[in-house]
């Protein structure tokens, strides 16, 4: 009989027919790797001792059993031992994961403060650049003004100097020179 667990199909131990089915349970046991030449019972089986895979079984169900137990707990063992290994990597990344998740976080805060830091200065230059436009207006009308104050005023002097001589035009320069020497 076999014994179909988890993993590989142990067997427990042989059970051989009588009669016509008996050399086909010799030819099983043979190609199976069961050992004995079990023609009629069991008595040469149990003198021979079975082997799977290398492996010898047992002579005792009992044995056998706890065989089995000790092999499906070795297996659950190493099984175990293996998922925690990888749970271990697995956080080990998680957490490598959620460090630079945190930095880029405060890379991004801080890019945030600086953006909107650049925004004020950004506002408040051309708050700036407001001012000085309409100061730079207000002095080329002063300027014109002037100007023209300035254009007026030598028209005075030089329709005086005309009134006083209009037929000397040196003493015309003269007084011209001589009034913006006195202002």
């Amino acid at each position: 009989a076999i014994n179909a667990g988890y993993g590989r199909c142990l067997p427990i131990a042989p059970v051989y027919p009588v009669g016509p089915a008996a050399g086909r349970a010799a030819a099983m046991d043979s190609y199976m790797g069961w050992g004995g030449a079990g023609g009629g019972g069991g008595a040469a089986s149990m003198e021979t001792p079975t082997t799977v895979g290398g492996t010898v079984l047992p002579e005792s169900h009992e044995e056998q059993v706890q065989l089995g137990f000790r092999m499906i707990q070795n297996s659950f063992s190493t099984k175990v031992a293996q998922l925690e290994n990888e749970l271990h990597g697995l956080k080990m990344g998680c957490e490598e994961q959620k460090n630079k998740a945190a930095a880029l976080q405060r890379k991004n805060s801080a890019l945030e403060v600086e953006l909107v830091e650049s925004h004020q200065r950004a506002s408040q230059m051309a708050e700036e650049n407001r001012e000085l436009f309409k100061t730079v207006q207000n002095l080329r009308r002063t300027l014109a003004k002037l100007e023209g104050l300035k254009k007026k005023v030598l028209s005075s002097i030089t329709d005086e100097v005309e009134e006083e001589d209009p037929y000397s035009q040196q003493s015309h320069h003269a007084l011209g020179a001589g009034a913006y020497e006195a202002s």
